[in-house]
């Protein structure tokens, strides 16, 4: 194999190996940054000219991706997601209404804003409630993480992915998300009945001893805190 050929190979497999990681040791790169130094490497020893590099972007994605972290990033700074938080928390009967409102909510902010924002954003909230029910934080995160992600595939803006096929495929909104909100709907239902499964356990204690006003008022009392 020609050496060029075995230096891109090289380059594309520690590039790859970082962004997997998350880190290169001993160098202080993030995923990010990792991809960057990958692009440029590729460019350094030739295995990509010029106008093959400015093709490979998609200046179309990168334009609705900023757009979308601007808007994302306004409404987490006024506090948009907390209201909306507020509203799924005060709605909690048990552990288990929480974790489906959670699981609904994740993927409802999901699938119009980047999921990534919507874990942030949603977190701390998560993880004081579950300390205010006096449950483990875990299922509910879980269920943050895990809910953000399949409520995310329903539209356009959900995520990165969406971005970049809807812009090659040329397809609309509606397009998208008329075929793809089924899914993710069924994704959410199935997301709630594994956890909720799993994490029984945890969750069914709280059922039985939970009271709805002292929520409410911790709910209350999680809000003026905030």
């Amino acid at each position: 194999m020609p050496l060029h050929k075995l230096l891109a190979l090289a380059v594309f497999a520690l590039t790859y190996f970082a962004i997997a990681t998350g880190k290169l040791p001993p160098l202080r790169l993030d995923r990010a940054g990792a991809a960057l130094a990958g692009a440029v490497a590729m460019g350094v020893i030739g295995a990509v000219d010029r106008r093959q590099a400015l093709d490979a972007i998609d200046f179309s994605t990168l334009a609705l991706l900023l757009g979308m972290m601007i808007v994302a990033a306004n409404l987490r700074l006024s506090g948009a997601f907390t209201l909306a938080a507020r509203s799924v928390l005060a709605r909690a009967r048990s552990s288990f209404s929480l974790l489906a409102l959670t699981v609904a909510g994740a993927g409802m902010l999901a699938a119009f804003f980047i999921n990534d924002v919507v874990c942030l954003a949603l977190a701390p909230i998560l993880i004081e409630a579950a300390r205010m029910l006096g449950a483990r934080p875990e299922p509910f995160l879980l269920a943050l993480a895990t809910a953000s992600n399949i409520g995310s595939t329903a539209t356009i803006t959900g995520n990165l992915q969406n971005m970049i096929v809807a812009g090659y495929a040329h397809l609309t909104y509606s397009a998208f998300a008329v075929p793809l909100a089924p899914v993710a709907l069924i994704g959410l239902m199935a997301d709630y009945a594994i956890i909720a499964y799993i994490y029984r356990d945890q969750l069914e204690p709280i059922r039985r001893t939970l009271s709805t006003r002292t929520l409410r008022l911790d709910i209350a009392m999680l809000w003026a805190g905030l």
